[in-house]
C-alpha cells in the first residue's frame, strides 16, 4: 500500500496492490494519514475476488429495503468506478461503498462493495478528506437501519 496527502490535507492518493483487501487497505492508508472521513471521489483497478450485493425491496415502501445475500465471484474484473463515502461507526471506521466492474466477459455489474474484495494488479483509490463537521454511521428510524448522517 502507498499513500500521499495533499499538503493541506484536503485529499488522499491511495494506492493498493496484488492481494490486498480493499476496505482494510483503504482504512489503513485512512489511519496512517490521519483521516477520519471523506469521500471516495474514485476508486479504479482490478479485483481477483470481488463480494458485493445490492438491495431488494421487501414490499412498495422504501422503509421495506433490505440486501440482498452477499454475492462473492472470483472470476477476475475490472472495477472500473467506485464512490463511496468514510466515516466513524462506533468507534472504528466505516466505509459505504457502490461500483461498477466488468467481468472477463465483458459483462457489466454493480453494487454495494462489501469486504472481501482482493485486489488483483492494482488498485488507485482518490479521497476528498472532510476537515470539518462530522460523518458518523447511525440508526435510521425511519428506514430501520444504520446510515452515515452528515452533521456540522
Amino acid at each position: 500500500m502507498e499513500y500521499i496527502v495533499e499538503p493541506k490535507g484536503s485529499v488522499l492518493f491511495v494506492r493498493l496492490s496484488l492481494g490486498d483487501e480493499l476496505f482494510t487497505g483503504i482504512k489503513e492508508a485512512c489511519k496512517k494519514a490521519g483521516v477520519s472521513q471523506g469521500t471516495i471521489t474514485s476508486c479504479i483497478g482490478s479485483l481477483s475476488k470481488t463480494s458485493y450485493t445490492f438491495v431488494k425491496s421487501e414490499a412498495k415502501s422504501v422503509t421495506k429495503m433490505a440486501y440482498r445475500d452477499t454475492i462473492v465471484s472470483e472470476k477476475p474484473n475490472e472495477l472500473i468506478s467506485g464512490q463511496g463515502t468514510i466515516g466513524m461507526s462506533n468507534g472504528e471506521l466505516d466505509i459505504h461503498m457502490h461500483a461498477l466492474m466488468c467481468d472477463v466477459d465483458g459483462t457489466l455489474f454493480a453494487g454495494h462493495m462489501m469486504p472481501g474484495n482482493i485486489v488483483a494488479a492494482t488498485m488507485e483509490i482518490s479521497i476528498a478528506v472532510a476537515n470539518t463537521g462530522r460523518i458518523a454511521r447511525e440508526f435510521d428510524q425511519t428506514l430501520q437501519f444504520p446510515l452515515f448522517q452528515f452533521k456540522a
